[in-house]
């Protein structure tokens, strides 16, 4: 399992073409980009099918957001702690899942609205649950501890 997992991460990391210097970078995007974010230091650009994408970190969130290239959002995926989550998810996933920690939360927001997916541990297990914004949750994945 960890080895699939480790080769999911590396094809996703060679599908990104690395595009650092901003000046490789669509100038509307930019533009886009530092009109909402300009408080942002050493966002690192990254160019894949003809979208770009930013990573930064501004307020302990990690943070990616991809653009078209009419500079348009098309996704926005934040990477956090349990404490950044909504108060009224963060209830309900402690209330569903006692005796399970969060890790961590991916949230990921689209066209189609924000989904939460939060990494759940205890001893022996690992725990995927989605959640949308109204508190509606599902198991995406489950894993046993090595």
């Amino acid at each position: 399992m960890k080895k699939l997992f480790l080769a999911a991460v590396c094809m996703m990391a060679i599908s990104f073409v690395y595009a650092g210097d901003p000046s490789n970078v669509d100038e509307k995007v930019l533009k886009a980009f530092k009109e909402n974010f300009s408080d942002v230091k050493n966002p690192q650009w990254y160019e894949h099918d003809n979208n770009f994408t930013v990573r930064f970190v501004r307020n302990n969130i990690d943070t990616r957001i991809t653009y078209n290239s009419d500079a348009n959002i098309i996704r926005t995926m934040r990477y956090y702690e349990a404490k950044y989550l909504p108060a009224f998810i963060l209830g309900k996933v402690t209330d569903k899942y006692a005796g399970k920690s969060v890790f961590g939360v991916t949230e990921s927001t689209t066209d189609a609205g924000v989904e939460y997916y939060i990494t759940l541990q205890d001893d022996k297990n690992w725990m995927v649950v989605v959640s949308d914004a109204n508190g509606s949750m599902r198991v995406n994945k489950k894993f046993k501890k090595a």
